[in-house]
């Protein structure tokens, strides 16, 4: 072999290497010998019968710093030949020292800490000039620490009680260039402590931190970690103290009132931070001990006087610092909810969102303070039924049907968290004249005069049921035939009123006033269900079954109809025809009555008829379906209506052929039996259809082609 490569005494060869030759004539193979230059060449070769002109030794086998000779021997069948002998060098490794590792012996939580650190490179060679590495900074709560596993990311969820034994990761800083033998380099990072930590934590830095996958080539890593000796006493800072000193409220208010809270926040702590913002909020409880579970937020009213819905949470914000021992006074009004009556406690709890919470340590607990205020019941409505009618006593199962009833009002109005209604007075104003108007025009347009504000519109359900007790309602055995609504939901929700021009006419949200004695009659219209079973049913109006229009005490005001004796159809096939000959081919038609020997009526309900044909005059399973069609019609008790199949006769067909037809055969409406709803047979004779014989009687061709 002749140019060996790398060449002689090549030096900073890296791993994995790769060695190349020039064979010489009437080679079959090689056999690759490399060893210690300090040594002899060893009998057993590094690589055997190679077929190839080139070797990759791989990564890890070979020592790096260290020189070593290479040969190559042709072989072939007759003969072996020795090349030359060369050498080469494998470079020499880093090695990375972490040293001078420097933190502040004592700080206080929240504060931001520096840590500083130095790395050498020991080794007897240079990192790559493409090497990149991060050192990796760390809390641990002992000298010995773990850090083959996942760190801890996170500070918050990380402390003396928490680590588990995982130290937590600060920050890594990025190493960009190389480092020469016996150069070194110092970093620092910076951590802002949570506030809340107060135990001793001790610093390690980690110089190459990374995953096993992809660390730089060093002469050795058990020199990588270095801890500062002692720990770092971290202490807790002083927090601010926030407290609320006295709620002040009305003894007394009306429930669905706007009431006033005048309140003291006073910091017994340290100033609170620059920049720092907390929020108050307000509850209220039945409790005289505050317990969050059981306060409701009270919520504050809106612009246009409504309460409903979407309104928001009663809450102040604060952002302006707050001095030690200083005494801040604020005011909110809240809105009473409309159901509330009796003793209640009102509650103020000072940085109370935990979005925005100042930071307060083990101080953050005593910041809820309360007033005592007797809430007195607005009068309510109380929605009564005084009248209830139906259109018949009896009736059948599918029948339109339709009942009338009247709410009446036996209490007072409708509070509803301070709905509004408006009576405008219309007038004119001038406006604005479009683009294309004639010059000097004056242009006009309907304005409100007078905004006449009043109780407004309130909105409630009326649910109506069928039930076979006559004792009273129970939704367990009851079903529900419809729904009817009283007024609009939320109608008390709308846009801004404009004047000029004005964006209403003569009234708005004042459809259904809730009036003391007000009456408000209903109609619904139902079909009653077609699978009632035979027998006697009332009907029950419940009225403001979903509790919209709160009423004290609001006993449910449910009334029940006289009885309705309801009956179910029975429809049957009272007769068939077929034509008595037919052909095979032919389209024929098969005649059915369909007559109802119920008691009840079936009223324009859907109907499904299938049409069976069979070599029997018996029905039995070797029928076939021919067809299934769907009608919807009215049959009365004692009624007959007739129906027709059309079905053509495949032109094979011959001798006797039976029809059936079976009515209502998926049950669309129930019946009092279903066992006759099969006709009996309607019999044709087919004659067999005459087969077509066609023949060719002349072939046109042209002349030329």
């Amino acid at each position: 072999v002749s140019s060996m490569q790398p060449a002689n005494f090549a030096k900073d060869q890296k791993l994995p290497l790769t060695l190349s030759w020039v064979p010489g004539p009437s080679t079959v193979s090689y056999d690759l010998y490399i060893w210690d230059s300090t040594a002899t060449q060893p009998a057993t070769p590094f690589a055997a019968n190679l077929t190839q002109v080139s070797y990759v030794v791989p990564k890890n086998a070979l020592t790096y710093n260290k020189t070593y000779k290479w040969r190559i021997v042709s072989k072939n069948p007759c003969a072996q030949t020795a090349g030359p002998v060369q050498s080469f060098r494998i470079i020499p490794l880093p090695d990375l020292v972490v040293s001078d590792v420097q933190a502040p012996a004592t700080v206080n939580s929240g504060e931001t800490i520096t840590i500083s650190w130095k790395v050498t490179n020991v080794g007897p060679g240079s990192t790559f000039t493409d090497d990149r590495w991060f050192d990796g900074v760390y809390f641990a709560l002992d000298t010995i620490s773990d850090f083959r596993g996942s760190p801890n990311w996170n500070p918050s969820s990380w402390s003396s009680l928490t680590a588990n034994g995982r130290p937590l990761l600060l920050g890594k800083k990025l190493r960009p260039t190389a480092l020469d033998s016996g150069e070194f380099y110092t970093s620092s990072l910076s951590f802002t402590l949570p506030k809340e930590y107060s135990f001793p934590v001790y610093v390690y830095v980690i110089t190459d931190n990374e995953h096993p996958n992809w660390k730089i080539l060093q002469a050795s890593v058990a020199n990588d970690t270095a801890r500062k000796k002692d720990p770092v006493v971290i202490n807790l800072s002083p927090t601010p103290d926030l407290r609320i000193d006295s709620v002040v409220a009305p003894v007394t208010a009306f429930s669905g009132s706007t009431v006033n809270l005048t309140y003291q926040v006073k910091n017994y702590g340290v100033v609170t931070p620059a920049g720092s913002v907390w929020t108050d909020s307000v509850f209220y409880s039945q409790n005289p001990l505050w317990d969050r579970n059981s306060a409701i937020p009270l919520m504050l009213p809106k612009a246009d006087g409504s309460y409903y819905p979407n309104a928001v949470n009663a809450h102040v914000t604060d952002t302006a610092q707050l001095l030690p021992n200083v005494t801040r006074t604020k005011s909110v009004n809240v809105v009473i909810p409309n159901y509330l009556f009796g003793t209640w406690f009102i509650y103020v709890k000072t940085n109370a969102d935990t979005k925005t919470k100042l930071y307060e340590g083990a101080l953050a607990e005593n910041n809820v303070n309360r007033a005592q205020i007797q809430v007195i019941l607005t009068p309510t409505p109380k929605l009564t039924i005084n009248a209830l009618s139906v259109q018949a006593t009896a009736a059948s199962t599918t029948q339109p049907f339709s009942i009338n009833w009247n709410v009446h009002n036996d209490g007072f109005r409708d509070n509803i968290e301070k709905a509004r209604g408006h009576y405008f007075t219309m007038g004119t104003c001038r406006v604005s004249c479009g683009p294309n108007a004639p010059s000097n025009s004056i242009c006009v347009a309907s304005s409100i005069e007078k905004d006449s504000v009043v109780f407004g519109s309130s909105y409630w359900l009326d649910k109506v049921y069928i039930s076979t007790d006559s004792t009273g309602l129970n939704t367990a055995n009851a079903r529900l035939l419809t729904e009817i609504k009283h007024g609009t939901q939320y109608s008390g929700i709308y846009a801004p009123i404009i004047t000029c021009p004005a964006n209403y006419s003569r009234k708005l949200n004042v459809d259904n006033v809730i009036e003391p004695n007000g009456n408000y009659p209903k109609t619904a219209g139902f079909n009653l269900p077609s699978d009632l079973a035979p027998g006697k049913y009332y009907i029950y109006v419940h009225t403001n079954a979903a509790k919209d229009v709160f009423e004290y005490p609001g006993t449910p005001q449910i009334e029940r109809s006289a009885s309705i004796t309801i009956e179910r159809p029975d429809v049957v096939v009272s007769s068939i025809a077929a034509p008595s000959n037919s052909t095979g081919g032919q389209t024929i038609t098969i005649a059915y009555n369909v007559t109802n020997n119920g008691l009840g009526s079936v009223f324009n309900h859907v109907r499904k008829d299938q049409l069976y044909s069979s070599n029997f005059p018996a029905f039995d399973a070797s029928a076939t379906l021919l067809s299934t069609k769907t009608v919807s019609e009215t049959i009365g008790a004692g009624s007959t209506v007739p129906q027709s199949f059309s079905y053509q006769l495949p032109p094979s067909t011959s001798g006797a052929r039976y029809f059936y037809v079976v009515t209502n055969f998926d049950s669309s409406f129930r019946e009092t039996a279903y066992t006759n709803n099969r006709s009996t047979a309607a019999a044709t004779l087919v004659m067999a259809a005459v087969p077509s014989d066609l023949t060719v009687t002349s072939v046109q061709l042209p002349d030329t082609v």
